[in-house]
């Protein structure tokens, strides 16, 4: 499919989608002073349009064409927040809206592109193109198979249940969280024509956890909504889509600091995985260098002791002799003493003896005549 078949479905989803944010991309032509090439020649063409009843105001500087609608109210003094209750209202917002889209190219690339002369834009956004826009394809053929198939279901539909819904914000927080999407229950919110008070709702809710389920029930009312749609429903669905688009930007940013802090949390992983791998090292050479000094210390501890036990046995195995020599003599001279004495009372025992046996006493037997 060529881009011009392309182009074409994607305004055909912005048509059946009311509402969504197509911004205008600007081509600033380099030496034009910041002005677009189409603007400029507009500038050049005589004012055909005089005297012939026509209610317009002078050449948009920005767009290069003519307003319109008059539009009296002052674009800067619009609140953008406020739904707006008239078409004049609403077209203020939408002219604000697409006068600060245009320059706004320092903080928001999409919507300015700046070429050089001699430079093909084809050429520079030829690879992102062709993803973009098959991505745009896929969803807009979703978007019109999703309308295509309730409509039919719609069709067939002759009588619709009498199903009970929400009545406050609360409970429909709870039912669109926890209840599964049904073609039932879209036929009769929009039936009773709470399909836009919906998408309110899904507007404040956007910041909270989008699920699956808060997904498809979004997607179903917008499957389900008119075509076209007043000025205060098409309200609505812009806030919503700004909402949505706000959301993706911010998502984005977190997604790049998420990965920004995955990278530091991994570059801080392996410095501290080199600092313990560095400490283990060092402890490891501690404890071999503290085995050696100790291993060193135990073995001039031994030698030491060693030395002084020799020392101690040296010292006292002379005096174990002397005291030795000392006691056999002393045990020499007790025995030479009673060797004498024994020779000295030989003689006296001797003759004690021979009297006593030759010379018996009559007393002693005394008691043998008895």
């Amino acid at each position: 499919m060529d881009s011009k078949g392309i182009k074409h479905q994607i305004d055909d989803l912005l048509t059946h989608l009311p509402g969504g944010n197509k911004r205008a991309k600007t081509v600033a032509i380099e030496g034009n002073c910041g002005r677009s090439a189409k603007c400029a020649a507009i500038d050049k063409l005589p004012n055909t349009f005089e005297n012939k009843g026509y209610v317009h105001g002078p050449i948009d500087s920005v767009f290069g064409q003519r307003r319109a609608f008059p539009v009296s109210i002052d674009t800067a003094n619009v609140d953008m927040d406020k739904i707006p209750e008239s078409a004049e209202e609403y077209l203020s917002q939408v002219r604000r809206e697409a006068s600060e889209g245009v320059h706004q190219d320092e903080d928001e690339e999409e919507d300015f592109v700046y070429i050089k002369r001699g430079e093909s834009p084809a050429q520079e956004q030829q690879g992102a193109g062709d993803d973009d826009y098959k991505t745009m394809e896929r969803y807009l053929q979703d978007y019109i198979e999703s309308r295509r198939i309730y409509d039919s279901y719609r069709q067939q539909l002759h009588e619709i249940d009498g199903i009970e819904l929400p009545q406050t914000a609360r409970e429909w927080k709870k039912f669109i969280w926890e209840v599964s999407c049904q073609r039932e229950y879209i036929a009769q919110i929009v039936e009773e024509g709470l399909h836009m008070k919906l998408l309110v709702y899904f507007t404040k809710w956007m910041w909270l956890k989008m699920d699956s389920n808060f997904t498809e029930w979004l997607l179903g009312i917008l499957s389900a909504v008119d075509n076209p749609l007043s000025s205060s429903d098409l309200s609505v669905v812009r806030q919503l889509g700004k909402k949505a688009a706000r959301q993706l930007a911010h998502g984005s940013e977190e997604a790049i600091h998420m990965r920004s802090g995955i990278q530091s949390l991994l570059k801080t992983e392996k410095e501290a995985q080199e600092i313990v791998a560095k400490a283990r090292q060092y402890r490891a050479q501690k404890l071999k260098a503290a085995k050696t000094d100790a291993q060193t210390e135990i073995e001039a501890y031994k030698a030491t002791k060693a030395a002084e036990l020799k020392s101690f046995q040296d010292e006292f195995a002379g005096a174990n002799v002397q005291l030795e020599s000392n006691a056999e003599k002393e045990v020499q001279v007790e025995l030479e003493k009673i060797r004498k004495t024994a020779l000295e009372k030989k003689d006296i025992v001797s003759k004690l003896l021979i009297d006593t046996i030759s010379s018996p006493k009559p007393e002693l037997h005394a008691n043998v005549a008895h």
